[in-house]
């Protein structure tokens, strides 16, 4: 075995790996067709809802504020894309009750979704220090653009609501 400064001699030309770099490989994205695809700015809204979110739990000195806001904001992500689900399926005609699913069917499948969901929120903006990247990146922002996250957060929550609904009933009288 080497000793640790030989070791370290003998590695200096290995490019050293740190959670910075691993954030900033995630924030160049994919290439995809020869484009680049970042997905920090694909997802930067929603970023900027979990983290709204994240503000107003802890606000409240509610318990488990990180938990909490990471499963408001699944929870209506999974909700949302139902919505988005069900209108694709009319618009190519596929009949909603052709896709009906048991109780028994339905749950299992929500909750899977759910808590995929859950963990891939944790991974990308919580774990390995990226929540105090967050925080920076969302703190230091200017009066506007706290304005027009804020417009943002309230009418995802707003349209959040209103969208099964107005879907259902939209594609009710459709039927």
């Amino acid at each position: 075995m080497l000793p640790v400064e030989r070791r370290r001699e003998f590695h200096s030309h290995l490019p050293q790996f740190n959670s910075a770099m691993a954030n900033d490989e995630y924030a160049r994205g994919f290439r995809s067709k020869g484009r680049r695809i970042g997905f920090s700015v694909m997802l930067r809204p929603l970023r900027s809802i979990f983290y709204s979110i994240l503000c107003r739990m802890e606000a409240t000195q509610a318990v488990l504020p990180i938990f909490r806001a990471i499963s408001a904001l699944a929870l209506s992500v999974c909700l949302n894309s139902c919505c988005v689900a069900a209108i694709i399926m009319s618009a190519r005609g596929i009949p909603l009750n052709r896709l009906a699913l048991t109780r028994m069917e339905a749950v299992p499948l929500f909750l899977a979704y759910f808590l995929v969901l859950c963990r891939v929120v944790e991974r990308s903006w919580i774990s390995h220090g990226r929540l105090a990247q967050l925080r920076e990146e969302f703190s230091n922002l200017p009066v506007v653009q706290k304005r027009r996250h804020a417009l943002l957060f309230w009418s995802y929550v707003v349209l959040s609501v209103l969208s099964p609904p107005l879907v259902g009933l939209g594609l009710h009288a459709l039927s």
